[in-house]
């Protein structure tokens, strides 16, 4: 039976280190928990074992890590904020780009390049409140602007036309990053647990003057003021990790955008291994005979793609009228009615002339 997963770099990459790095918020805690249960001498197995769970799971919380990390869940009013902060640096770069100075220049446009998305019109702009979500919005809609590909639908399709080394590299590219943004999410997550720690501190010296305890729960208590970590020794590790986080997550967007660089150009290489015809020549037969018929030597392909990509997600045709999201069944009925009612308007156009 073939495992999951290979054991190799990329395995440490996205599991073992920020597993690792988790496990160092949670091991007061852990040895707490042990302590309580008797089994202080134990501590070791319980941290490897323990370091391989927390592995697993920020692996499968992929998805919601990066969707957090991107800023995309945020609250409206602290995402408004960070974003109009992106804006004023997007104008300086923008105002950079006009310098005298070549350095200066080429940097500016190096840095709107791979860090912000652009528009149908060759526009830049801030969409997401954090500098990781814009670099990652910008090569995935690379592929849509050059050439009307949406790039999350089309990858798969992609992917599976590339050859086992170049799949191999951009696989070793993104572990790279995926590590990076584990690792920055989790030494977050250790600050916010390290403060907590100072917190319950606190908590217990309060409990324990304020309130007439059982021998059991005056136990316990102890037990955690003596385990837990000291409160200035907390906030230190808490403003450690705060820092290391921060300086973990300025890399991964470093990293990310050397990825997109390379997600950008599996497109610009492997566009023509795109094979959309089979559909497209099914949309042309359920047009067919309606005045809304579709040409294809009158289209291009940036125009077919997305037309494509919605017939085979959504299986809707969209109305090129009135935009309606057609079934298969609906477009020939519906494309008739309305070149029926553009007729009568005409009509009735031209009798009131």
């Amino acid at each position: 039976m073939k495992l999951p997963f290979d054991f190799g770099v990329k395995l440490f990459f996205r599991l073992v280190l920020p597993g690792f790095l988790l496990s160092l918020g949670l091991l007061p805690l852990l040895r707490l928990v042990l302590q309580m249960q008797g089994w202080a001498d134990k501590w070791e197995y319980a941290f490897v074992v323990m370091i391989i769970l927390l592995g697993w799971g920020v692996v499968i919380a992929d998805m919601p890590i990066y969707m957090l990390m991107e800023g995309r869940r945020w609250p409206k009013s602290i995402k408004k904020f960070f974003i109009a902060r992106l804006e004023k640096e997007l104008k300086e770069l923008q105002a950079d780009t006009k310098s005298a100075d070549a350095n200066t220049k080429t940097e500016a446009w190096f840095s709107l390049r791979g860090g912000f998305d652009m528009t149908n019109e060759g526009d830049y702009r801030v969409v997401y409140p954090t500098r990781l979500g814009n670099v990652i919005h910008a090569y995935e809609r690379y592929s849509r602007v050059r050439y009307g590909l949406d790039s999350i639908f089309y990858w798969p399709r992609v992917w599976l036309k590339l050859d086992k080394d170049t799949r191999e590299d951009l696989d070793n590219t993104q572990a790279l990053v995926d590590s990076t943004v584990y690792a920055a999410f989790v030494l977050y997550t250790c600050a916010v647990i390290w403060l907590l720690y100072a917190l319950t501190k606190f908590v217990v010296v309060l409990v324990k003057s304020w309130f007439v305890l059982t021998e059991r729960i005056q136990y316990d208590l102890t037990l955690i003021d003596q385990r837990l970590p000291k409160k200035g020794v907390a906030l230190l590790a808490a403003a450690v990790f705060m820092t290391a986080g921060y300086v973990v997550y300025r890399v991964s967007t470093f990293l990310c955008a050397q990825y997109g660089e390379n997600f950008k150009s599996v497109f610009d290489v492997h566009i023509s291994t795109i094979n959309i015809e089979p559909v497209m020549k099914t949309l042309v037969a359920l047009t067919a005979g309606t005045p809304c018929e579709l040409d294809l030597s009158r289209m291009r392909k940036k125009q077919q793609f997305p037309i494509a990509a919605r017939y085979l997600q959504y299986y809707r045709y969209k109305c090129p009228k009135c935009e309606e999201l057609l079934k298969p069944d609906e477009i020939k009925s519906h494309l008739a009615a309305v070149c029926l009612q553009k007729r009568k308007a005409k009509a009735a156009g031209g009798s009131n002339t």
